[in-house]
């Protein structure tokens, strides 16, 4: 509570010009005819899907002292398509990396950018969730088979669970409500569990337990006792999908964004099961998008003054320190597609 993933010897048969576009023509049909059955039995999909477009990370010849924030958006003038990229805190150059996702994020350590995509196959919509070796650049499918598209999705300390959103009422009134989302966990073996209606999911540092965010606050659910509890209380049930948060690696603190009211809430974790925390301070800023860096020092964020342009969209990506609440804009993003901007983790090494 608060305090405040042709034999020899023989002769070639001669055909006549009619007689070999007929056997053309048949060559093409029957052809047709099995690409139309192995698409049908989604044997397809399966091949176009088992690897990304480019399977290298570690080629990126890119260093910081201070880390990358990882992104995910798409520019207008079609130069690129809904990628990955890493924006380098250091001195704010962005970098694209070719990885299409929903969404990615790191491991604890770095080591791992965990990604989550789909696909359509005849009978539905099914996601599954990739791990990329930073160190190998090996590739490896945690998870498949996923019903829906996973978003917002989170890697346990332990890399053996990742939990994720599905979105459950498509209704685009009430798509924004934490309710209209479900979370769920899945394992390296496959199996997934719906285990609350909520957003945002955010692993303890012991990978026991998850924090999200509800209709009414902030729950914490205990995966070996399937409990659910409110440890942060909102009024009137007022939560909202804007209302993102994000956990240092570390479990030490907890950023909050209300960007409807104009404030990022900083709170100092002093335990978890039940999560325990005390807020810190309450900043008057309209932030959406808050990534903390890895020890919880500092808050990266899309800044308020994103518009929109004939160009597209433009962004400010900011970074505040969380000790004197000092904020430093560190790179500016102009003609994307807002409606593809995601910024899902702080990564140290690449």
């Amino acid at each position: 509570m608060f305090d405040i993933e042709t034999p020899v010897g023989e002769k070639a048969p001669v055909y006549k010009p009619h007689h070999l576009l007929t056997a053309l023509a048949w060559i093409l049909v029957i052809a047709l005819c099995a690409c139309f059955y192995v698409y049908q039995a989604g044997y397809l999909n399966n091949i176009f899907s088992t690897s990304p477009t480019n399977t290298s990370i570690k080629a990126i010849s890119v260093s910081s002292n201070a880390g990358f924030l990882l992104t995910n958006f798409s520019y207008l003038n079609g130069a690129d398509h809904e990628h990955a990229h890493i924006i380098n805190v250091g001195d704010g150059t962005i970098t694209p990396i070719s990885i299409t996702s929903l969404g990615h994020t790191a491991s604890p350590d770095g080591r791992y950018i965990v990604s989550a995509d789909s696909f359509a196959q005849p009978s539905g919509t099914f996601g599954r969730i990739l791990m990329y070796d930073t160190a190998t650049t090996k590739i490896t499918t945690f998870a498949k088979d996923i019903v829906g598209n996973p978003q917002f999705i989170h890697i346990s300390g332990d890399l053996n669970q990742v939990a994720y959103n599905t979105l459950t009422n498509t209704t685009t009134l009430l798509r924004s409500t934490p309710s209209s989302w479900t979370v769920s966990v899945i394992s390296k073996s496959g199996i997934a569990r719906a285990i609350a209606h909520g957003l945002y999911p955010h692993w303890s540092p012991d990978s026991k337990s998850i924090l999200y965010l509800g209709d009414d606050g902030l729950h914490e659910y205990t995966l070996a006792s399937s409990t659910d509890s409110v440890v942060f209380k909102l009024p009137n049930k007022n939560a909202s999908k804007a209302m993102m948060l994000d956990v240092s690696k570390n479990g030490s603190v907890l950023a909050w964004t209300d960007p409807l009211h104009a404030q990022l809430m900083i709170a100092r974790i002093t335990s978890w099961h039940p999560l325990t925390a005390s807020v810190e301070k309450i900043i008057p800023l309209t932030a959406l998008l808050p990534i903390l860096s890895p020890d919880g020092s500092q808050v990266a964020f899309e800044g308020q003054s994103s518009t929109s342009t004939a160009a597209g969209a433009s962004a400010d990506i900011s970074l505040l320190n969380v000790a004197t609440s000092k904020i430093t804009t560190i790179t500016h993003i102009l003609g994307f597609n807002q409606n593809t901007f995601d910024m899902s983790d702080w990564v140290e090494h690449l």
